[in-house]
């Protein structure tokens, strides 16, 4: 009993720790973790943990997969124009220069490096207009995840 609660507690050796944080029981359809992801933009910046958070919803899968789930998200938040990605300079969002490739990419070798907890290679994505018009339609979409 002791020996099964302490793997518990350790969790999967196989993959990051960070990876084990939430239960993958639930699994939500793609259009329902982007609901989700930007209607966590209504209230402040996103950032890499948000998208982090909410790939897991798409059930187990490698730290490959799960890093790529994760940039799907930021590419299809920034190619719909629902956000502008950039950094926290002064308590302000400033967008990052160059088009919506170049910004995926950056995203992309941030988020890639195994050896790198992608949580904490900050990026932060601010709404457009038209992203919160998107994410205020979203709400009423969410289902009660209580």
């Amino acid at each position: 009993m002791a020996e099964a609660q302490d793997a518990e507690a350790v969790g999967d050796r196989s993959k990051p720790p960070w990876l084990n944080q939430r239960s993958i029981e639930l699994r939500l359809d793609a259009d329902t973790v982007y609901d989700l992801l930007v209607s966590r933009g209504l209230d402040d910046w996103l950032q890499p943990a948000d998208f982090f958070d909410l790939a897991r919803y798409y059930g187990p899968m490698t730290e490959e997969q799960y890093r790529s789930e994760a940039v799907a998200l930021a590419r299809r938040l920034l190619l719909e124009g629902h956000a502008v990605a950039g950094d926290i300079v002064d308590e302000e969002h400033r967008p990052w220069s160059g088009s919506v490739d170049d910004q995926l990419a950056r995203v992309t070798a941030l988020w890639s490096d195994s050896d790198v907890d992608p949580r904490f290679e900050f990026v932060w994505f601010d709404l457009t207009e038209l992203g919160r018009r998107v994410a205020a339609e979203a709400l009423d979409r969410l289902p009660d995840l209580g």
